[in-house]
């Protein structure tokens, strides 16, 4: 489910946007989020088409800690997907 979301986010976007959007996993950053606003690497939600934002916002509904995300959710008749059952690991540093 979320390999389709994503699958589906990287190819609405055009290579420009797709080279941006994507960092290796041991890249720094990985661990650059916050709530307050700062200069960040990435694309902008902003700097999508309205296609590329409604696979972006697809992409966090289809993630494991998308109850937040409004909009529709796609189905799952596992226990699993019950956000009391979800457990998200915490990040230990690089």
């Amino acid at each position: 489910m979320i390999e389709n979301a994503v699958r589906d986010f990287l190819n609405a976007l055009g290579p420009d946007l797709r080279r941006r959007a994507l960092f290796p996993f041991e890249a720094e950053e990985r661990f650059n989020w916050h709530y307050i606003p700062r200069e960040r690497n990435g694309v902008m939600l902003k700097a999508m088409s309205e296609a590329q934002r409604q696979a972006a916002m697809a992409l966090l509904r289809a993630a494991p800690a998308s109850a937040a995300i409004p909009g529709p959710r796609p189905s799952c008749g596992s226990k699993m997907c019950s956000p009391r059952s979800r457990t998200i690991p915490r990040p230990t540093g690089p």
